[in-house]
């Protein structure tokens, strides 16, 4: 456990230097905040429902920007060499940059809080609602950064692992459409395998068991794929 916190401090310092990581930073605010202050629902229902949205949607392209140039930065910059021979097993080297990379995620979504303490103090907002609603952007934040994780891994260079890890989680997302496509499929079966379903209903304030259990065993299935690909690459 030692060493997986040792190569996550060791990235964190890494995107702290970096000025790419400063400006995904300040994207992300300013998605947030954009969403807040235009957003209908911030006045009318007193609610994070709109800066979420626009929270969400930046989470889907800057979270594979992160994970690239957490991951794929190690290839392309010929680093990784110097990670694999060190006393560390593959499962830690994904688990500490995957846990940089949640520890990043996280400061960001701390700087939106702010956001609700004006919610606070000029309304009356739910905060059974709002305290699910960032339970369930957490959750999707790390099923995203697992999923990008695993397309850095695969790529070469941090285009490609940009590429890669924003096409997965797109494909992942929208899955529960597919769905609606295959005559099979009942619109339960629908509801309970769509992912963007599970995550209205939190931000709804309606907490499901499976608006867990689904993100937490797909981000791990992505982890441990990445691990099985950092193993390969170990012997190429």
């Amino acid at each position: 456990m030692s060493r997986i916190f040792a190569i996550a401090t060791a990235e964190l310092g890494v995107l702290c230097r970096s000025p790419a990581a400063w400006v995904l930073t300040a994207v992300f605010l300013f998605a947030a905040g954009y969403g807040f202050a235009t957003s209908p629902a911030t006045h009318l229902e007193t609610s994070m429902r709109g800066a979420l949205s626009w929270i969400l949607f930046a989470l889907m392209f800057l979270v594979p920007a992160l994970a690239a140039r957490l991951v794929t930065r190690e290839f392309e910059e010929g680093t990784i060499e110097l990670t694999l021979t060190a006393p560390v097993s593959d499962l830690e080297v994904i688990a500490g940059m995957y846990l940089a990379g949640l520890l990043t995620v996280a400061g960001w979504l701390a700087g939106t809080l702010p956001l609700a303490g004006l919610l606070a103090l000029y309304g009356d907002p739910d905060w059974a609602v709002l305290l699910s609603s960032y339970l369930g952007i957490a959750l999707v934040a790390s099923l995203f950064l697992a999923l990008a994780t695993l397309g850095a891994a695969l790529a070469r260079n941090q285009a490609l692992g940009f590429v890669l890890g924003a096409g997965l989680i797109l494909a992942v997302w929208f899955s529960g459409a597919l769905l609606s496509l295959v005559p099979a499929v009942t619109p339960e079966a629908q509801a309970a395998l769509s992912l963007a379903n599970q995550f209205d209903e939190l931000a709804s304030g309606i907490v499901d068991l499976r608006a867990i259990v689904l993100p937490v065993s797909v981000a791990t299935v992505a982890l441990f794929l990445a691990v099985r690909v950092i193993e390969t690459r170990r012997w190429l």
